[in-house]
């Protein structure tokens, strides 16, 4: 699960510098280096808000699945019980 938020930042990186770069493809060199450089900032403030996110998302699918473990384990003792009568 863990592996996956690299992937997802990455992934998230890209997309940002792609629609930066798509917007200011028809500017002027000097306007783009500025460009560049708030893009550099926005995208730390950016990355960090999605990590944080990406965090808070893990940890709900982890207690998720220890509560949908512990729910499969009670109703499977339950089936064998109702089997076994």
């Amino acid at each position: 699960m863990l592996a996956l938020i690299p992937v997802l930042l990455w992934v998230g990186v890209v997309c940002i510098c792609y629609r930066q770069l798509h917007q200011t493809s028809t500017l002027a060199v000097g306007v783009m280096e500025e460009s560049y450089q708030d893009t550099l900032e926005c995208t730390d403030e950016d990355i960090t808000d999605k990590v944080v996110f990406l965090e808070k998302r893990v940890t709900e699918l982890e207690k998720d699945t220890a509560a949908n473990g512990e729910q499969h384990s009670r109703l499977k003792q339950e089936n064998l019980q109702l089997v076994h009568r």
